[in-house]
């Protein structure tokens, strides 16, 4: 049971650093730098960056390997979700870089981006809430 639970965690944090570094080298390539150069990675300037948008990019994956879900589709949300968030937010920096920065710092996609996780979070517990009440309608007593 133990060894089970390290091995979801181990495979959310490397999905999480897999999706940030995939987000983060895509950031570069939508503007015309070359990844990793002068110690900056797409939005990441910063070692606090890097655990941050670690973070964000693992949570949801994180907090269903520590409740010890295996459910596939649960996963499969949280990968897609986490994943579409990033997609998001490189394609606004792109939006961006071809407005060349007119409007200066996005506050609005670091708020969303911010709140990507915990929305996942959300709807990954309303989908299982609803798989469940589905699922005891359709039980045996159904009518």
């Amino acid at each position: 049971m133990i060894r089970r639970r390290l091995l979801l965690i181990g495979a959310a944090l490397v999905i999480g650093l897999v999706i940030m570094l995939a987000e983060n080298v895509a950031a570069d390539i939508v503007v015309g730098r070359t990844p990793f150069t002068n110690g900056r990675l797409g939005f990441i300037d910063a070692p606090d960056g890097v655990v941050f948008h670690f973070a964000i990019a693992a949570l949801p994956m994180l907090a269903l390997a520590l409740i010890g879900s295996s459910r596939r589709w649960l996963w499969a949300v949280a990968i897609g979700m986490t994943t579409l968030f990033a997609t998001f937010a490189v394609w606004q920096l792109r939006q961006d870089y071809l407005a060349d920065f007119a409007g200066g710092a996005n506050i609005g996609l670091g708020i969303i981006m911010m709140a990507s996780p915990w929305i996942t979070l959300i709807v990954m517990g309303v989908m299982a809430l609803l798989v469940r009440i589905i699922g005891a309608r359709s039980g045996p007593d159904a009518v």
